[in-house]
């Protein structure tokens, strides 16, 4: 008798030690999965499809105060550009939002401005798609300039070398030395290059993947190509996807 209750005891103890094991292992699967779910709830697309995550980490801004600085990020957090536009384009509509990180010393309202300018101009994107810039709510694309130290962790696993630009799901990631100096072959027009790379990299969001040379000496170059690593390739600058008539440059 004595011998079975404590056979009956230690079985009792296994039983509850495997139990308490498997609590802790499933633990953070369970909170992953929750935090998902809530995410996934707060970007969903309109046709209530699940596009890819637009930020790594809960936003914060000092504009949003109330959702506290995560630790171990570069930079004190993100300004949100105030105020929006109307819709412009045609097709699929890409809400967007624009940020620029604290401590860049750039104006969120002033970097809105250009990409808002970039994306309505009839030589651009909108002869495809169309575009709105928000302030809060479900966005299908986040467009921020960082520090290149930023920009290196939002884009990885993609390997932007602390120098350029990127697009990474729902993000677009603009290089904060880029924007203030431009390329080699952009130097004394730095305006300029700021609306070819927000181009560039708005092109790939939208589904541009290649990066095609120049067609041929002397002829526009399109906004896709690479002119960071390969300059004009004999190409004139070009800053637009389009022609004033309509014309696909590229």
């Amino acid at each position: 008798m004595s011998n079975s209750r404590g056979r009956r005891t230690f079985a009792t103890f296994v039983v509850l030690l495997a139990l308490s094991a498997a609590a802790v292992v499933a633990a953070p699967v369970i909170e992953s999965w929750l935090r998902f779910a809530a995410h996934a709830v707060s970007i969903g697309e309109p046709d209530g499809t699940w596009p890819l995550p637009i930020e790594t980490e809960p936003h914060w801004s000092e504009d949003a105060p109330g959702l506290e600085q995560p630790a171990g990020q570069e930079g004190s957090g993100w300004h949100v550009a105030p105020g929006g536009t109307g819709r412009v384009g045609v097709g699929r509509l890409y809400r967007y939002r624009v940020e620029v990180e604290a401590g860049s010393g750039l104006s969120a309202a002033e970097v809105a401005r250009v990409v808002d300018n970039a994306l309505r101009d009839p030589r651009g994107w909108s002869n495809e798609v169309a575009f709105q810039r928000v302030e809060a709510g479900d966005v299908e694309m986040v467009i921020r300039v960082a520090s290149p130290a930023t920009v290196d962790r939002l884009c990885a696993p993609m390997d932007t070398n602390g120098e350029v630009s990127c697009t990474n799901g729902n993000l677009v990631v603009l290089n904060l030395v880029r924007w203030n100096h431009g390329v080699k072959a952009y130097a004394d027009a730095v305006a300029d290059y700021r609306v070819l790379v927000v181009n560039h990299e708005v092109g790939h969001r939208i589904g541009h993947s290649g990066h095609p040379p120049c067609p041929g000496p002397g002829r526009p170059s399109p906004v896709m190509m690479q002119v960071y690593y390969t300059g004009l390739q004999g190409c004139v600058r070009n800053i637009w996807p389009y022609t004033t008539d309509g014309a696909f440059i590229g």
